[in-house]
């Protein structure tokens, strides 16, 4: 078992994620959380790809989140009193993702214990603060989905190895008593032999079961959410085909095989005969989503024409998001890492998934950071293997290797404990006001529809969960040339029937080819509710200026604004973490308060003068050199009684002796200019109603 405090970190991590993290990607939005809000309050938008022309996305997948519906209806019918907001559908099912990614991290964790508590431990904490992690723990995209359930896979594959290792030290014991007994008595009747045999018995049965288990993880993660999860399975199956093989357990084999395909067999009929009713024809969205990727994929169509990315795109972005952990992570990849309960070739057969991953994805040129979610978990685990490894690396026998394991484990810690959480607050204060903003549309208690627009950040648009009921969401001229979702039919009444007749209607102008459809923007004299920055607009473009910093277009009324970084003008380290100038200015200001007030006090001038009388003595025997050191500033202030020291002077300190020593240093000036003068610049997400 893991320690209590890592769990709770761990909890308290992803709940606050919850209700505070961002979104990062609006495909999570107009391909999730848009037919979620149309299974649950039956409108939303639709893009192509939910189109039963093309069938690339599966309602099975969005089914299981549509179970809060009921109660909050329950709730709005029983007290009418109380006014629910939309909203709050929307934060339960990130809540709902957030504890079962947590319940997957905690049960990997519990498993982990067994090949060491270190590693379970360092496992939670990094987890818990691990910056990626906090969007990709809440997101209800199919990549976090498969990324629960690898975890769960991953727990059923180390006890799979756990359990075949008994079984080797099993046999290997059934055997030498074989041979110590054959020559005195009958085998039969001894009773640790029995017991042997017994052990033998219950470990096949367990190490089928953890192989069952894992092999339906990976199904229903990649059936279900991801088809490409499906590669990470590679290589348990390898190992285990490998292993059972050179033991000539063919009949094992054929076991497993045939476990392995009935539970593909099994939920792709379930799967086939949902998505077959929404669309009312049969549909297999797994593999069209595999035909559409890979097969499928030209100049035209596929991934591609939606952008690509270099290489160095997936590098960047996991070092944002895993920081130190990253190198430990590679380090634990390429070092024999191994345990005495948890050999190397069985590390390995859990770290080799990341290599396969990265080799598929980093090759592919459209790059999205969704698709590392899967392998996340595994990074961190790797990273545990190692820090593990090289914390215990001269054991705890002596003082000086227990001094060396705890000096380690608290550098390692405050490291990455404080450059994620000024990460992850930083994410959350540059981009968390379109979660903001959109909770401020006003509700309205009559049926009349209304046009809520929005234009150039119609990427960042927080789902129609944040809408009333008589609200819709509508884009207006922006200057995007690209396809922008459409409108669900809205089913004419709340029945299953009306649902299915809904999203099996094949609407015009939808195209997998990305071109622009101007049908789908409306004037903006159409709109009652606009969103928008304050920033400048491109006429050219078709752009349109309602909001220009404190002004506001005449026939507008601004009801609410909040910053957003530019992320064009920004630059530095303050881009990239949170700086906490504010925090060290009040933590300044208040030290130097209490010092005020206690400075008169009898302790405090008693302890002062123990303290000057000692540096009298000392200075005393130094001879000649004490006057010299009586005149240095910190004796000063000791002679003074003022020994407060200020944060701020201290990191001016060493901004001026960076600058001063980066040319013996020999530091680029790129590099002096990135930590020394980063930059923060904002503009206003407003919000803003038609007069």
């Amino acid at each position: 078992m893991p320690s209590l405090i890592p769990v709770l970190i761990l909890l308290c991590s992803r709940t606050l994620e919850a209700f505070y993290g961002i979104i990062s990607d609006c495909d999570e939005v107009f391909n999730y959380w848009e037919p979620l809000n149309l299974l649950t309050r039956l409108f939303g938008k639709q893009t192509w790809e939910y189109s039963p022309e093309y069938a690339i996305r599966s309602y099975a997948y969005l089914l299981s989140f549509t179970i809060f519906n009921k109660p909050l209806r329950i709730i709005a019918a029983l007290v009418p009193s109380v006014q629910i907001p939309p909203y709050l559908q929307f934060y339960l099912v990130r809540l709902a993702i957030a504890l079962s990614t947590a319940s997957a991290e905690i049960h990997l964790a519990n498993t982990l214990a067994y090949v060491s508590p270190d590693v379970s431990n360092w496992f939670l904490i990094l987890q818990a603060v691990n910056p990626g992690m906090s969007h990709a723990s809440i997101s209800l995209l199919p990549s976090s989905f498969g990324m629960i359930f690898t975890l769960l896979a991953t727990a059923s594959i180390v006890n799979y190895l756990k359990y075949d290792r008994f079984i080797l030290k099993i046999q290997n014991n059934i055997n030498e008593k074989l041979r110590s007994l054959i020559k005195t008595k009958a085998p039969e009747y001894d009773e640790s032999l029995k017991l042997l045999n017994h052990m033998y018995t219950e470990s096949m049965i367990a190490r089928k079961r953890h192989f069952t288990m894992a092999i339906l993880f990976f199904v229903v993660g990649g059936l279900v959410g991801w088809p490409f999860c499906f590669a990470l399975v590679v290589p348990f199956g390898l190992y285990v085909s490998f292993a059972l093989i050179s033991r000539r357990s063919y009949s094992q084999l054929l076991t497993f095989g045939a476990l392995g395909f009935a539970a593909i067999l099994f939920i792709s009929i379930v799967i086939l005969q949902i998505d077959t009713l929404f669309y009312r024809e049969t549909t297999f969205v797994p593999l069209n989503i595999v035909l559409y990727n890979v097969l499928h994929s030209d100049e035209k169509t596929g991934p591609n024409i939606f952008g690509t990315e270099p290489l160095t795109y997936y590098v960047h972005n996991l070092l944002l998001n895993f920081n130190l952990v990253l190198p430990l992570a590679v380090l634990g990849l390429l070092s024999p890492v191994a345990f005495e309960k948890f050999n190397l070739k069985q590390i390995k057969t859990v770290q080799t998934p990341i290599i396969l991953w990265c080799a598929i994805f980093f090759s592919q040129p459209h790059k999205e950071e969704r698709f590392l979610y899967p392998i996340y978990p595994l990074v961190t685990l790797s990273a545990s293997f190692f820090i593990s490894q090289i914390t215990q690396i001269f054991g705890k026998t002596y003082f000086f290797a227990r001094a060396y394991t705890f000096l380690c484990k608290i550098v390692l810690f405050a490291t990455i404990f404080s450059v994620s959480v000024l990460r992850i607050v930083s994410l959350v204060s540059n981009y968390s006001s379109p979660l903001t903003v959109f909770r401020y549309l006003p509700a309205s208690n009559t049926d009349v529809p209304e046009n809520v627009c929005i234009g150039r950040e119609w990427y960042h648009y927080p789902s129609s969960f944040f809408l009333h009921p008589n609200q819709r969401l509508r884009f207006v001229e922006s200057g995007f040339r690209g396809m922008l979702p459409g409108d669900f039919v809205e089913p004419t009444s709340n029945s299953w029937a009306a649902l299915f007749n809904a999203t099996s209607t094949k609407r015009q102008g939808f195209n997998n080819e990305n071109r622009y459809n101007p049908d789908l923007v409306i004037p903006l004299s159409e709109c009652d509710y606009y969103i928008d920055l304050d920033m400048p607009v491109n006429p050219e473009m078709g752009e349109i200026q309602v909001f220009e910093k404190a002004k506001t277009a005449e026939d507008w009324e601004l009801l609410v604004c909040d910053k957003f970084l530019d992320t064009e003008n920004s630059y530095g380290i303050d881009k990239i973490l949170y700086i906490p100038d504010r925090e060290i200015t009040i933590i300044t200001e208040r030290l130097d308060s209490l010092y005020n007030r206690a400075q008169g006090h009898p302790h405090v001038q008693k302890l002062l003068s123990w303290v000057q009388k000692r540096y009298i003595l000392i200075s005393s025997l130094l001879g000649s050199k004490y006057e010299t050191l009586k005149q240095h500033p910190y004796a000063q202030k000791i002679f003074n009684h003022q020994v407060v020291v200020s944060l701020q002077s201290l990191a001016g300190q060493l901004k001026h002796w960076i600058i001063k020593n980066a040319s013996e240093l020999e530091i680029p000036q790129p590099v002096i200019e990135f930590f020394t003068n980063g930059q923060l610049q904002y503009h206003q997400l407003c919000l803003a109603k038609h007069k």
